[in-house]
């Protein structure tokens, strides 16, 4: 056997470890979710988790950097289109959406922030980064005459992400049309507010 092979075993290993606790965070809170649920998903044994995660803690910390990694790329992404300021940001706020209501990756990385992402600092990073990358998008909407001058981008950025977490918490991912509606309704709302009368 060669340490290729063994390689490629460990990785697919890991995958299948992060796809199960992935689907398991995505419908159940985190002190829910015992690594039974997770390694009985998986169909593996305590001896390859703990091989590749040192706790339910270590875990979860990993799918939270995973849904932070695939964030940036996402907003990145976004950036790219050539759309406007105000376009890119109405397209982030329902691609996060439309992914949180689809991907247990990204489901299970925004539930476990709240609960375990607190403790090391990691929601500070994701709302950061959001906020970071949001509000340049801001400035250029309020460059292209979209967005009323007076709106501070910070602010406005700070302000969709609280949109899109407050959302997941009064409105429901499970009935998508709903959650999708909510954030229409949202957006007309926030509109009123930001654009350039």
């Amino acid at each position: 056997m060669t340490t290729h092979s063994t390689d490629g075993r460990a990785d697919a290993t890991r995958r299948q470890i992060l796809r199960a606790a992935s689907h398991q965070f995505a419908r159940r809170p985190y002190h829910d979710v015992g690594l039974d649920d997770i390694l009985a998903e998986a169909q593996l044994t305590k001896g390859a988790m703990y091989f590749h995660f040192k706790s339910k803690h270590a875990l979860a910390v990993e799918l939270i950097d995973k849904q932070i990694a695939a964030a940036t790329v996402a907003v990145g992404d976004l950036l790219t289109r050539g759309l406007s300021g105000l376009e890119t940001l109405i397209d982030f706020s329902y691609l996060i959406a439309v992914q949180d209501i689809k991907t247990d990756l990204v489901r299970a990385g925004l539930n476990l922030i709240e609960s375990v992402g607190q403790s090391g600092g990691l929601q500070d990073t994701l709302v950061s980064g959001w906020v970071e990358a949001l509000s340049g998008v801001v400035q250029q909407a309020v460059t292209e005459g979209d967005i009323d001058e007076r709106c501070d981008p910070d602010a406005v950025g700070r302000l969709m992400v609280s949109l899109h977490m407050g959302l997941r918490k009064t409105s429901n991912l499970d009935d998508p049309e709903r959650f999708l509606t909510d954030l229409e309704k949202c957006w007309m709302l926030i509109l009123g507010g930001i654009l350039q009368p």
